[in-house]
C-alpha cells in the first residue's frame, strides 16, 4: 500500500505514514504527541486509578492469581529464554549508550531511589549476604563474615545501629558525582563505619579520602582488621561458624 498524508492534532502540520497507520497515528512526532497528552489533554487527567499503597486487598488479589495461573513464573517467565534475554539487554544496552539524556534520567532515577531507602538491604556486590538476628528479634541483611561479626559485638554492648541505609554523595578523582552507600550507622556516635575486609589499597584510600572531603560534616571511621580486633570483634570464630569449618 502507498503511504497515506495526515494532519498532526498537535502542530496541526501535514506527515507522511505507512497506510496501514492511518487510523492510529494522530501526531506527527513524540513531541506533539508529549504535549498534546499534558495536563487536561491526558487521557488519565482526572481520573483516580488502584494502586498496592491505596487498595492493597486488590492488590494481594491479583498477586495471588498470578501465582495461581502461574503467569511468569519458572519457564513461563520470558527473561527465562535466553534469546529473550539477549534481546532485551541488547535494547537497554543502546539506548542507554546512544541517549545521554535517558542515561542521566535513570542515573538520576536510581540515586534518587537510594536515597529515599527503596535498596535499604538488597543484595549488591559479591560478597555473600546474611540474615543477623538482632537481641529484638528483628533481622538486618548483612554482607560478608566481617559484618556480622561486627554486628555481633555492637550486640554485645547494646549499641543500637543501622546497616546498609542511605546514600552519600560525592566528587570522585575523575570529577564525576558519585555515590557511597554506608555499612553501618551508629546513632548514639553520630558516626558512619565501613568494614573493610583484607581488601584495602591506596584505590580504596583514595576513594574514601574523596568521599570525606565531599561529606565534611558527616563522620566515617573505616574498620580495618587492626580497628576491628582493637574493638574486640571476634572475627575468626564468627567466620569458622559461618563458612562451616574448624
Amino acid at each position: 500500500m502507498a503511504d497515506v498524508t495526515l494532519t498532526c492534532k498537535g502542530c496541526y502540520q501535514q506527515f507522511v505514514t505507512l497506510y496501514k497507520y492511518r487510523n492510529k497515528r494522530k501526531y506527527c512526532s513524540r513531541n506533539c504527541a508529549d504535549k498534546a497528552h499534558t495536563g487536561e489533554g491526558n487521557p488519565s487527567f482526572g481520573k483516580t486509578y488502584r494502586t498496592k499503597e491505596t487498595h492493597p486487598e486488590w492488590a494481594a488479589s491479583i498477586s495471588a492469581g498470578c501465582i495461581t495461573n502461574e503467569i511468569n513464573v519458572g519457564e513461563k517467565n520470558g527473561m527465562k529464554r535466553p534469546e529473550v534475554a539477549a534481546r532485551m539487554s541488547k535494547t537497554r544496552r543502546e539506548k542507554v549508550t546512544s541517549d545521554p539524556v535517558y542515561r542521566e534520567a535513570r542515573s538520576q532515577c536510581t540515586r534518587k531511589a537510594w536515597a529515599d531507602g527503596k535498596y535499604d538491604g538488597v543484595a549488591v556486590g559479591r560478597c555473600k549476604w546474611y540474615d543477623h538476628v538482632r537481641p529484638d528479634g528483628s533481622i538486618v541483611k548483612l554482607q560478608g563474615t566481617w559484618e556480622v561479626a561486627f554486628a555481633r559485638r555492637l550486640d554485645e554492648l547494646s549499641v543500637s545501629y543501622d546497616a546498609h541505609k542511605g546514600r552519600w554523595k560525592y566528587v570522585a578523582l575523575d570529577s564525576k558525582e558519585r555515590s557511597y552507600y554506608p555499612d553501618f550507622y551508629v546513632p548514639m556516635w553520630d558516626t558512619t563505619i565501613d568494614v573493610k575486609g583484607v581488601y584495602w589499597d591506596d584505590c580504596c584510600s583514595k576513594k574514601f579520602d574523596a568521599i570525606r572531603s565531599s561529606n565534611l560534616d558527616k563522620q566515617l571511621v573505616i574498620a580495618t582488621r587492626d580497628v576491628l580486633e582493637n574493638w574486640k570483634v571476634d572475627l575468626l570464630s564468627v567466620q569458622r561458624e559461618l563458612l562451616g569449618y574448624g
